[in-house]
């Protein structure tokens, strides 16, 4: 049960209503109507930022997409966070082999991925470009797990690729619900005129109308993704980042994503 606060003039209440009823009232309401106050202590949301930092956001692979991630402790923290968890990201593992999982991808791992089922990860430099994407996976072993979002597609054998976690927002068990999102970068290119594109991702999936692009002039200057869209309980938002002309890389000084819950 959960308790709700009601308030009318000088009189007020307490009313104890289930888990149901009260997550349908988000965040402080105030109806403004003839002093009747209405509010709830539903309020989500969800941050992490870089401040003042210099680190790569390295990009292997010309047009693929790359997570953003900490590559040093204190590189990304968690900000407000209210009903998710933070996870600042990390190179999980460097694959080892690429076969066909009984038609999803499988990755044999060099060394102990330390996933477990339902993990997030971000493939890049792999065998097939088919196989260079997000997907969650299923552990098989410690150092082997199949890609539930990825059909195997080619290029069975020895692989070099990288299984990088992303720095990652998770939503909660009642963090559910329609959010508005921002991300904002404040990052100095390696080389001018390279296109770059941005977006936020939930889960496996890129969100279309996150996504911004930016064309390098020595400095990347400050891009700015945002919108409206719906994440589930338990649900990973995160950013990726895709250089359209090759592989030169983005020095990451300041950044922030932040989400917060507008309905349900």
């Amino acid at each position: 049960m959960a308790a709700f606060c009601f308030s009318i003039g000088l009189s007020s209440a307490i009313v104890i209503l289930p888990p149901s009823c009260f997550e349908r009232v988000k965040g402080w309401i105030d109806l403004g109507l003839a002093g009747v106050g209405l509010c709830c202590h539903a309020y989500k949301v969800a941050e992490f930022y870089s401040h003042e930092r210099s680190y790569l956001w390295g990009v292997g692979v010309v047009s693929t997409w790359y997570p953003l991630m900490a590559p040093a402790a204190g590189d990304i923290i968690a900000g407000e966070v209210i009903g998710w968890t933070f996870d600042p990201g990390r190179i999980a593992a460097t694959a080892a082999s690429e076969s066909d999982g009984s038609h999803n991808l499988r990755v044999d791992c060099v060394a102990d991925h330390g996933l477990v089922d339902g993990d997030l990860v971000v493939l890049a430099g792999m065998n097939a470009a088919a196989h260079n994407k997000p997907t969650r996976v299923t552990r098989v072993t410690a150092t082997a797990f199949t890609c539930d979002d990825i059909t195997y597609a080619s290029g069975a054998g020895a692989s070099t690729g990288a299984v990088i976690v992303p720095a990652t927002l998770r939503a909660g068990e009642n963090a559910g619900g329609l959010y508005q999102s921002l991300f904002r970068l404040n990052a100095t290119a390696q080389a001018s005129a390279k296109l770059w594109r941005f977006a936020i991702f939930v889960d496996a999936l890129e969100v279309d109308r996150t996504m911004t692009t930016r064309e390098t002039t020595g400095t990347a200057g400050e891009c700015v993704c945002t919108g409206t869209f719906r994440v589930e309980a338990w649900g990973r938002v995160w950013v990726g980042g895709i250089n359209e002309t090759n592989e030169s890389d983005i020095v990451v000084s300041n950044c922030n994503l932040n989400m917060h819950r507008i309905g349900c």
